[in-house]
């Protein structure tokens, strides 16, 4: 099996759907689509429940959160190439064939990581940006690929997220990723759709994200820069006159962020 892709949820009923039907309706078909649900009270159980022959696991039970419920889904995947699909996600029309042929064209299956471009949508709005991602040198400051576009080869998930982080486990991951020597292959495509929002979006991240640094023995002055850097963003962004500043925010990074 090439991929499988592990859907993590709680309580996710309005976007659950689109998730599942953008995996379901994929041209591509060598895949499994694994459900780990957090035991959801919404009906979000239901909808899984309306599409349960195309998944080839469905847990639904109380975790320690988000990256406690990935490395379950993990532990039951079989494909050659695992991907994390969030509930507010959905994959864009026949992707899983075109990775499928970027993994063929490099010929390397093991030790590596494939990502790309997410599109990111207001969910007041149908227009969307793209976002690409950073150079992978810049990811000792930030988390700076896109994880819903990753597809990562089963042997490199023998590491696993690190639970006591409740939003930068990816980055701390991706960090230990490469000093294990992984190679990271960038396919410069649209993979994934996300709405704009969620966990990384929190103050609390930039508190997480020098928790990783240290973690991963990176140099005081880089964590200084990091902090420093991501609360003045953070600060901008909260200002009266934020609209101002958030137009000068975008230009600056306008170079990563391209309309879809």
């Amino acid at each position: 099996m090439e991929f499988s892709i592990i859907t993590v949820c709680y309580n996710a009923i309005t976007t659950i759907e689109k998730t599942i039907l953008s995996v379901k309706n994929q041209s591509f078909e060598d895949y499994e689509h694994i459900i780990i649900d957090g035991g959801s009270t919404d009906g979000t159980l239901g909808v899984i429940d309306k599409y349960r022959d195309n998944f080839a696991v469905i847990i639904s039970e109380p975790d320690n959160g988000i990256y406690d419920a990935m490395n379950k889904g993990i532990s039951l995947s079989k494909g050659k190439f695992i991907a994390m699909l969030n509930a507010d996600d959905f994959y864009l029309d026949n992707v899983l064939e075109s990775v499928y042929l970027g993994i063929q064209r490099s010929g390397e299956s093991v030790g590596v990581i494939y990502y790309g471009n997410l599109v990111v949508f207001n969910e007041k709005k149908e227009d969307g940006y793209v976002v690409k991602p950073l150079p992978l040198s810049q990811l000792a400051n930030f988390m700076c690929l896109n994880h819903p576009t990753c597809f990562v080869s089963k042997d490199l998930y023998q590491m696993r997220y690190n639970i006591m982080y409740k939003s930068a486990a990816d980055q701390d991951l991706f960090l230990r990723f490469v000093r294990s020597g992984a190679r990271f292959i960038y396919l410069n495509s649209e993979i994934t759709a996300m709405r704009k929002g969620g966990e990384s979006s929190k103050f609390h991240s930039i508190l997480e994200i020098w928790k990783v640094q240290t973690h991963n023995r990176i140099c005081v002055l880089i964590r200084l820069k990091c902090i420093i850097i991501n609360s003045l963003i953070y600060c901008i962004l909260k200002m009266p006159f934020k609209s101002i500043l958030q137009r000068w925010y975008k230009k600056f990074i306008s170079n990563r962020h391209e309309k879809y």
